[in-house]
């Protein structure tokens, strides 16, 4: 009867066991359905953000490069050992991560025109030649053997912001635009577009789809850096935040 009695509890205990696995995993599971980081991403400030990569180190939203193996690593600069050349470090920004392909496209399906693809429930225009498609705008294509560093195209001496743009964005041809709604406060709608695009914050101006910070009156401006005196460092440049015109159901 005694050793019955163990074997129930053992039994007992080893189901408790694996219904406690099986509940970490579907809980571990949902919360990355539910838009929590994933293992190859990390937190900030309530966005998940892809990891570095290999060979950078991450200050912020930004990554930097490591020096190499003969260099000794001074701010923003690498420094060879042997020569005492110094060399910018690359860098760039990580870009949020959006919704999967799959989860945007959950969407009902659209009416676009020829030249046009469906981008939620409205129509984006395609990107014209040089230029490729970065989530909601279109950034140029960095020339051959230039590094491309998502909103920058770099070499070993500096680092160059893309051009980019927001293409047209048109109401699909079977939506109701009978009850077109204005846009949020802090959001302004383009002319006959389907957007709105949100102001840039202050001491940034709009350049393409990116609010780009100006530098300050005793600053060199260096395209993606400010400078003062010897000490540089990197602007802040963020793609403008959008949204659809709402439209009155």
């Amino acid at each position: 009867m005694i050793e019955r009695k163990w074997i129930k509890i053992a039994v007992i205990a080893v189901i408790v066991m694996i219904l406690l696995l099986v509940f970490r995993r579907s809980r571990r599971r949902e919360k990355l359905e539910n838009g929590k980081c994933g293992e190859t991403q990390e937190q900030i400030d309530g966005k998940c953000y892809e990891k570095c990569r290999a060979g950078f180190s991450p200050r912020g939203l930004n990554c930097y490069e490591l020096c190499k193996e003969g260099e000794t690593s001074e701010g923003l600069t690498c420094t060879n050992t042997k020569t005492k050349e110094p060399r910018l470090v690359l860098s760039y920004e990580r870009g949020e991560i959006k919704p999967s392909s799959k989860e945007f496209n959950n969407f009902p399906p659209a009416e676009c025109e020829n030249g046009f693809q469906q981008f939620g429930t409205a129509c984006m225009e395609k990107c014209k030649e040089g230029f490729v498609q970065t989530s909601f705008f279109c950034a140029e294509s960095c020339p051959d053997a230039i590094q491309d560093r998502g909103l920058y195209c770099t070499t070993a001496e500096k680092s160059t912001l893309k051009k980019t743009y927001i293409p047209k964005f048109v109401f699909s041809k079977n939506a109701d635009v009978a009850n077109v709604m204005i846009c949020m406060e802090g959001y302004a709608r383009q002319t006959d577009s389907a957007l709105c695009v949100q102001n840039c914050p202050a001491q940034h101006v709009i350049d393409g789809a990116l609010c780009v910070e100006q530098c300050k009156a005793d600053e060199t401006d260096l395209n993606t850096r400010c400078l003062k005196g010897q000490t540089m460092r990197d602007k802040s440049i963020v793609p403008v935040n959008i949204s659809e015109v709402p439209i009155k159901t």
